[in-house]
């Protein structure tokens, strides 16, 4: 008998955000006032049917489509985790690819391989002409400024960062509901307190119900990383989930500086109901 694959499910709805706890993500499916997130790639996270892998991709599917944001750095792993998983495919509309980094678009030419060009990649304008000569054959769009892309989803637009002296554009994923907004960051090489801060310019009026995703804090010292974390409380983020990049050191302060406003969202992992009840 086929065993049955868990992963940690964020579940959204146009009232808010819960989480569901666990369950067979084959036999689960959104309807139209709900959509579901899975980390389907991420370095962090233990589970005995995913692998992991230097990198982050998140699955957004709602009730007939599905983006994916970022597709890890080795595509044979995305592509089994995508299979273990049990997500369809055929589902994909939209990927977004949060900056010109291997282990956030690694796996890319071979979704497009899998769904024969059919999703519209989202590319930061400053990689555009990049992206267009080496895939010729897919519907590119760049972006400058923060957009909406779909019905629930946005961009922040680019932002600019810098990493070893060199400038570098990034985009994150805002997650729009009717009562708050969500963030999903790559690496945050703009740094995740800009990020934060210009997803409040966009939507003032709206809670940032949990920001979750690479943070890119391994290089920082434990004042500059506790000083983010005050930044963060000051711009009334309910609640944190870091992976990825962020850094042995960072995700230790975090979980002892936000208690249980910090939770999990990394490969393979559960959460429970209760846990994310909090950041509504």
């Amino acid at each position: 008998m086929k065993r049955k694959i868990f992963i940690q499910t964020l579940l959204l709805s146009s009232g808010g955000i819960f989480l569901s706890g666990s369950m067979c993500l084959k036999n689960w499916k959104p309807d139209k006032n709900s959509f579901r997130l899975l980390m389907i790639y991420n370095n962090i996270g233990k589970s005995s049917s995913l692998i992991n892998g230097w990198g982050l991709a998140v699955w957004i599917e709602k009730e007939k489509s599905a983006t994916l944001f970022d597709t890890g750095g080795d595509a044979s792993v995305l592509w089994k985790n995508i299979r273990e998983t049990g997500i369809d495919i055929k589902k994909l509309s939209k990927i977004v690819i949060s900056h010109n980094h291997w282990d956030h678009k690694n796996g890319l030419n071979l979704i497009l391989e899998k769904t024969f060009n059919q999703p519209e990649v989202y590319i930061v304008e400053k990689d555009l002409t990049e992206y267009k000569s080496l895939l010729p054959n897919v519907k590119l769009t760049g972006i400058s400024h923060a957009r909406q892309i779909d019905q629930e989803i946005w961009t922040t637009g680019q932002l600019k960062g810098f990493i070893g002296g060199s400038e570098i554009y990034e985009q994150s994923v805002i997650l729009d509901t009717e009562q708050s907004v969500c963030i999903l960051t790559g690496c945050s090489h703009p740094g995740i307190v800009n990020i934060v801060r210009t997803t409040r310019g966009i939507f003032p009026d709206k809670d940032i119900a949990f920001v979750a995703g690479g943070f890119h804090l391994m290089e920082k010292s434990e004042k500059e990383i506790r000083e983010i974390s005050n930044e963060l409380k000051a711009l009334k983020v309910n609640t944190i989930a870091p992976s990825h990049c962020t850094g042995s050191l960072a995700i230790s302060i975090f979980r002892e500086e936000w208690g249980d406003k910090m939770i999990d969202f990394n490969l393979g992992q559960h959460l429970h109901p209760e846990q994310w009840d909090k950041a509504i």
